[in-house]
């Protein structure tokens, strides 16, 4: 009876250190296997904080974009108003029309400035509000400059296309086209456009190939 108990004992220690052994291999096959979903949840995680800030700078570039053709589309009314004959007009009809212009490009100079904050607002301007402290940043001067161009727009002869004004405000318009240009940078953007298309090619989960990103001011 002793050797079949001795016989019980091996076998009984043999099947509990084959157990341990299938169970520190499943142990470690499941860390493993653990470790790599980590990874991966990981990974995903960060390509979607790539998806959502894309989003994010996308939304900005397209609402900056609104706003700087509108000033264009106001800048060039603004210069056709020059060409006007007074005298073939209705009574006042040229001063109502600039100064709808000026309160409109005036309206659009401080939309503007919720993309183009104002600059050294900590050195100077201190007594003004928060948002008119600094220095105007030069994309914004140009919309200003129009708005005080406009009034020296007249009735009289002078103010016909080659003045001084509408030149003026030709000169306006194109400062703040290029400055505008150096903020979106499109040039940028295309190249991200060609970034993404070519990883979407290799992977149709990555972000979209509309999304760009805004280089910023």
């Amino acid at each position: 009876m002793d050797g079949i108990a001795e016989i019980v004992s091996s076998a009984a220690a043999v099947v509990a250190a084959v157990v341990a052994i299938v169970a520190a291999r499943d142990a470690r096959r499941s860390a493993v296997e653990q470790g790599r979903e980590t990874a991966r949840q990981h990974e995903e995680t960060k390509k979607q904080a790539v998806i959502a800030l894309e989003a994010l700078l996308t939304e900005q570039s397209h609402a900056l974009q609104a706003w700087a053709d509108e000033v264009i589309d106001r800048m060039s009314e603004a210069h056709a108003l020059c060409g006007l004959d007074p005298r073939g007009m209705p009574e006042g009809a040229l001063f109502h029309k600039r100064v709808e212009l000026r309160w409109r490009l005036s309206a659009l100079a401080d939309r503007g400035r919720l993309f183009l904050p104002n600059t050294h607002t900590q050195e100077r301007g201190l007594r003004k509000q928060a948002a008119f402290r600094g220095f105007r940043q030069k994309a914004l001067d140009h919309v200003v400059d129009a708005c005080k161009l406009l009034d020296h727009l007249t009735a009289e002869p002078a103010a016909y296309p080659g003045s001084d004004v509408a030149n003026a405000l030709i000169g306006a318009r194109r400062e703040f086209v290029s400055e505008i240009q150096t903020i979106i940078d499109p040039r940028a953007r295309q190249d991200r456009l060609r970034v993404l298309a070519g990883r979407q090619q290799s992977d149709p989960t990555e972000c979209s190939p509309g999304t760009v990103r805004m280089t910023a001011p």
